[in-house]
């Protein structure tokens, strides 16, 4: 079933491979049955070239130990890592149904609710990885699956993906494409290997702005122009793309996209208050400026400092004498007008 060195018999580690998935830069992934569970899992096995590197080999078995430790709806769970026949592995959590590249090819784009909804699931699953100190690194919608079985979507190769991303950044000559380029965050692009989880941000906020719009944020002839662009060049708001789209849907996507990671959101946490708020018909948070908003805040997090007497402004002696003068005036128009009426 294995295209390249292929092991003597279908069964590989107490799996029974059945058939090809997918194929990546870590290796390629197959359908499998878990023999002692009688379950079908994804297994994905290493490329040859990456088997070789001792240092590669080592964090691939922690970083699979670590992700199957994560326990969360919206993440593909990871269930057994291993060395058969010198083929190494990782088993995970088989989940059936399309991914969100797939979506977004056949119909162009979702509506504004059914993006948020994803966007919710996704950073959800990110806020459980990033407590544990987790970071994914290459957020995509090609990781994003919409599983038919439970109905929920789920973000795949957390921690796997970060490593390999890593090992090819530090081996990396300038000019070559690491990684997706149309959705990693700047410092990404820059080479910059030590990122944390608001690369992850930046790289859903890409995918968020997609999903909305139809298209990625930045395009170019060649996966070094589009790097440049994520680098250096504004961000076309979403809403200039996609006339539909909400105030606040753009303001949490241009958040997500800041070029420098302390401008965006600093945890999934924060994204996803922001976006259950636009969920349920209110402002963003965090990712508005505006006095309302801040107003708004201020009300949910301490009403009395809001609402107190003392927090109500006072007008200044000079403003107070004015204000009498212009209620007398006024009283005094409204007696003459009575007394005409009265003596006519």
């Amino acid at each position: 079933m294995l295209k390249e060195d292929r092991p003597s018999s279908r069964v590989l580690g107490g799996f029974d491979v059945l058939d090809l998935i997918g194929q990546g830069g870590m290796g390629s992934v197959y359908l499998a049955r878990q023999i002692s569970m009688d379950r079908l899992v994804a297994l994905k096995i290493l490329a040859p070239q990456l088997a070789k590197d001792e240092k590669f080999l080592e964090r691939f078995f922690r970083e699979a130990r670590m992700s199957a430790m994560l326990n969360n709806v919206h993440i593909v769970q990871g269930i057994d890592v291993g060395e058969a026949e010198g083929f190494y592995y990782f088993a995970m959590e088989y989940v059936e149904g399309p991914t969100l590249a797939g979506i977004l090819r056949e119909r162009g784009r979702l509506t504004e609710q059914d993006a948020l909804r994803v966007v919710l699931q996704v950073a959800t699953g990110l806020e459980h990885a990033h407590d544990r100190g987790m970071v994914h690194r290459d957020i995509k919608p090609s990781n994003i699956i919409f599983s038919t079985k439970d109905k929920v979507v789920k973000l795949a190769d957390l921690g796997l993906a970060k490593m390999y991303v890593e090992r090819t950044a530090e081996l990396t000559q300038t000019g070559r494409l690491v990684g997706t380029p149309y959705y990693m965050a700047p410092e990404l692009a820059r080479g910059e290997v030590v990122a944390d989880t608001r690369s992850d941000i930046y790289s859903l906020g890409a995918t968020f702005y997609h999903t909305v719009t139809g298209k990625p944020p930045f395009e170019g002839n060649t996966p070094a122009e589009i790097l440049v662009k994520h680098m250096g060049e504004a961000l076309t708001p979403p809403d200039q793309v996609n006339l539909l789209l909400s105030s606040g849907t753009c303001e949490v996507i241009e958040k997500m996209m800041a070029k420098d990671p302390n401008d965006r959101y600093p945890s999934p946490r924060d994204v996803v208050m922001d976006v259950r708020r636009l969920l349920t018909g209110r402002p963003p948070l965090l990712a508005s400026s505006s006095r309302e908003t801040e107003l708004l805040e201020r009300v949910e997090e301490e009403p009395s400092a809001v609402f107190a007497p003392a927090a109500l402004s006072r007008p200044a002696s000079g403003d107070s004498r004015l204000i009498w003068g212009v209620i007398l005036g006024i009283v005094v128009v409204i007696l003459v007008l009575i007394a005409l009426v009265v003596s006519g």
